[in-house]
């Protein structure tokens, strides 16, 4: 689980953008979203996707923690959580879930 406030969140997105010496045009471009988008999430006003989150933590060279979202470490609670949120998905989504995944394993290696 997740637990952060997506305008304080923002607000750190923006300041390592700055430190890094991006624009919000530069950051939009290396991602592939819009400027606009990235400036209402600097805002909090917009969420990223998975994706785009994980895009910008690695563009900006930034963890989870760096930012001040705090992931809940109760493993067994989260395999469990987990389980129960792909017992569902078809193929596909299961597919796309475990791209995810492997995609933040290869982001750290």
């Amino acid at each position: 689980m997740l637990d952060y406030d997506k305008k304080d969140v923002g607000k750190k997105i923006k300041r390592f953008r700055k430190l890094r010496g991006l624009t919000q045009a530069e950051l939009a471009e290396k991602i592939g979203i819009s400027e606009k988008h990235v400036s209402k999430i600097e805002m909090g006003i917009y969420v990223p996707t998975l994706v785009n989150f994980i895009n910008i933590l690695a563009v900006l060279n930034i963890s989870l923690e760096d930012i001040g979202i705090i992931i809940n470490t109760d493993k067994s609670k989260l395999y469990t959580d987990f389980i129960t949120l792909i017992s569902d998905l078809s193929d596909k989504e299961l597919q796309c879930c475990y791209n995810i995944v492997k995609t933040i394993k290869d982001l750290k290696n």
